[in-house]
């Protein structure tokens, strides 16, 4: 657990092989799902989106970047659905849901969803492939 997200930080967690930093200001379910997430042999490194791709990724468009889950995330978005809506229809839990709504607003370097959506489907046709 950090203070606060913070890219340094969170740079060197992952060097020493951590598999994830919690920022205390995070609010509970989010923590709760990030934990989940690791546990489950994920990573979650929040202030990572917005920076740099994934270790071993080439280098990409943001879409290509999202993983499978979270490009319905985005479509889910996109369509104009709550968090709660997501969640039912994709069968997750709504902080699952806001963890995979960070990354899709961190790829696409928005403030919020409508900013993201447009900014991710200019000339990007959205789809979900297998």
């Amino acid at each position: 657990m950090v203070p606060e997200r913070d890219l340094a930080v969170a740079r060197r967690a992952r060097a020493h092989g951590f598999a994830g930093i919690l920022p205390r200001t995070d609010e509970a379910p989010l923590m709760m799902a990030a934990i989940r997430l690791v546990l489950a042999g994920g990573e979650y490194f929040p202030c990572f989106e917005e920076v740099e791709p994934p270790l071993g990724a080439a280098a990409s468009g943001p879409v290509e970047r999202l993983s499978k889950r979270q490009r319905e995330v985005l479509e889910e978005m996109r369509l104009g659905r709550t968090n709660k809506e997501i969640a039912k229809t994709l069968g997750i839990s709504i902080a699952t849901v806001k963890l995979h709504v960070q990354a899709v607003l961190g790829a696409a370097g928005a403030r919020n969803r409508t900013e993201a959506v447009t900014r991710l489907s200019q000339g990007v046709l959205v789809r979900v492939e297998d």
